[in-house]
């Protein structure tokens, strides 16, 4: 009787362990809300107008994250100072912000059209 006992004893206690070690391999890991060190933020570029008339000046804001952010602002290959612009001649050009750590905004079309002034020559 004794023998059987213990041999109960022991099917249980490797049962038990089975059981925890089982438990124990298939528990899901949680998902982790910290951002990836590896992804930089990208820029937000908005401008206070997409398509100019002469003399019209353009203000960029630039934002990350949501936040309002200082970048370097280019117009084609030609890095602007400050935020806002005075397009000179008619045309497209691509606005772009780009800072080092951050990922370079979408580019941005601005159109300048020539006016008419109705006079004829």
């Amino acid at each position: 009787m004794e023998t059987q006992i213990s041999t109960y004893i022991k099917y249980a206690g490797m049962l038990l362990c089975s059981a925890l070690l089982f438990f124990a391999c298939c528990k899901e890991k949680e998902p982790r809300n910290e951002p990836d060190p590896t992804e930089k933020p990208e820029f937000l570029l908005t401008a206070s107008a997409r398509e100019i008339d002469k003399d019209d000046t353009v203000t960029f804001d630039v934002k990350a994250e949501g936040k309002v952010m200082d970048a370097d602002i280019y117009i084609g290959k030609t890095k602007i100072s400050g935020t806002s612009h005075t397009f000179e001649e008619a045309g497209t050009y691509k606005v772009i912000a780009k800072k080092e750590g951050y990922s370079d905004s979408e580019i941005m079309k601005m159109v300048k059209r020539l006016l008419c002034t109705g006079k004829t020559a």
